[in-house]
C-alpha cells in the first residue's frame, strides 16, 4: 500500500511523524531533511515538496497557524504558536 501511494504522490507535505514512518518520508526528501528532522519538527510546523507544472521542487519548510479556538503564544525555543 505504501508504495501505491508514493509511486502516485506529486506533493508532499508532512507534519511530524514517527519512527516507523519517518525513513519512508525522507526517502521522498533526503537532499534537505533527515529522519531527525521530522521526529523533532516542531507544533505547526511542515515540510513539503511539491510538484508545479510537473516539475519537482526542492524540499521546504514552512509555518502553519494554531486550529482556530487555541490561544497561541511564542515559544523560547521555536517562535510557532503553541497550545496553551
Amino acid at each position: 500500500m505504501r508504495r501505491a501511494v508514493f509511486g502516485n504522490v506529486g506533493t508532499i507535505i508532512s507534519f511530524r511523524v514517527g519512527a516507523e514512518d519517518a525513513p519512508y518520508i525522507v526517502e521522498k526528501v533526503h537532499e534537505r531533511f533527515d529522519k531527525l528532522d521530522f521526529l523533532q519538527l516542531p507544533n505547526y510546523r511542515t515540510y513539503m515538496k511539491l510538484t508545479i507544472d510537473d516539475t519537482l521542487s526542492k524540499p521546504f519548510s514552512a509555518v502553519t497557524f494554531a486550529p482556530s479556538g487555541f490561544q497561541a503564544r511564542s515559544s523560547s525555543t521555536n517562535d510557532c504558536p503553541i497550545e496553551r
